[in-house]
């Protein structure tokens, strides 16, 4: 992460906090678009497949909102390529399940609602951070999508 240092020396501790929470929050939602990606070429011939995409869309559309929101601030995000941790996890999840079960239509569906869980605790913990309203209220509302994506995978599990 890059920051205007004319813009830093007028920060405080709370804001340089609510920086770090939001670029993690970036960083993980471009695993996760990357993941849903992954998992839309493993099931290319299911229906579910398309709409995998769509999710990936909404975790690009949730990166890009909070970068904008962190410019807001006067700092400019540079998350490294390659990914986190976490993205490698996952990647590493999703290659184990779908290359030790015949049915990969649920194995990845499994890894997908392992990845959302994981999402949505970092989600609750970026509000544990002392936030600026405008960036709390997008946090909160994109918490509100990625709970309902957990609900639509629960619900193609159940199918």
């Amino acid at each position: 992460m890059t920051y205007d240092p004319n813009r830093q020396a007028a920060l405080g501790q709370e804001i340089m906090d609510s920086i770090e929470v939001v670029a993690g929050l970036i960083e993980a939602n471009r695993d996760a678009s990357h993941g849903i990606r992954m998992m839309a070429e493993i099931l290319e011939d299911l229906p579910i497949s398309s709409e995998l995409r769509e999710k990936a869309e909404i975790r690009d559309g949730f990166a890009s909102k909070l970068a904008v929101m962190m410019s807001k601030y006067g700092v400019a995000e540079d998350i490294p390529e390659g990914g986190s941790f976490k993205g490698k996890r996952f990647g590493w999840r999703l290659h184990i399940a779908t290359s030790l079960k015949k049915d990969d239509r649920t194995a990845v569906l499994k890894v997908a609602a392992k990845g959302n869980e994981e999402m949505q605790k970092d989600y609750r913990e970026a509000l544990d951070v002392q936030l600026p309203d405008d960036v709390r209220r997008i946090i909160v509302n994109q918490l509100r999508e990625i709970e309902a994506t957990g609900d639509w995978i629960q619900a193609k599990l159940d199918a």
